[in-house]
């Protein structure tokens, strides 16, 4: 999960290969609250990187879920 409020950046977190590589609260490289008030409608686009020249990694899968509260 992504939250302006956590305490732990999510840049860097993948430590295992074994999925699900991250889990838990982070804090996002930008502020999530951006998008507070905006429309859910339209196009969206997930940007995946493998920036290490060691090892290839794979996106197995992503979600999006939305908490309105």
């Amino acid at each position: 999960m992504i939250d302006d409020e956590a305490v732990r950046p999510v840049e860097g977190q993948c430590v295992t290969a074994t999925p699900p590589a991250i889990w838990g609260i982070f804090q996002p490289n930008n502020l999530a609250s951006a998008f507070d008030g905006q429309s859910l409608a339209g196009s969206w686009r997930l940007t995946v990187s493998d920036n290490r020249n060691v090892n290839t990694g794979t996106l197995v899968q992503w979600c999006l879920s939305v908490d309105g509260s």
